[in-house]
């Protein structure tokens, strides 16, 4: 029982550091802004990458289940 604990714990302070590393990414990206598009018409008014539907909440919950960002943009650079 300990052992899955501290399993589950290592994961969780894996997924936390990739955050915080993504979330430095971001706060340091100039022209964010242009790029992410939020309008009540589209995905409920949740924020999206400009000109798609894809929601920019997608995009950061497949980051923080590990995905890379080439993996990500692989799989989404058609939509860009």
């Amino acid at each position: 029982m300990i052992c899955h604990a501290i399993q589950k714990s290592d994961v969780y302070d894996g997924l936390r550091l990739r955050l915080k590393l993504n979330l430095q990414a971001l706060k340091t990206m100039t022209n964010w802004q242009e790029r992410i598009t939020q309008n009540p018409n589209v995905c409920h008014g949740k924020p999206c990458i400009k000109r798609t539907r894809i929601m920019v909440s997608v995009i950061l919950d497949n980051l923080a289940e590990g995905l890379t960002f080439e993996r990500l943009f692989k799989s989404i650079h058609h939509w860009l």
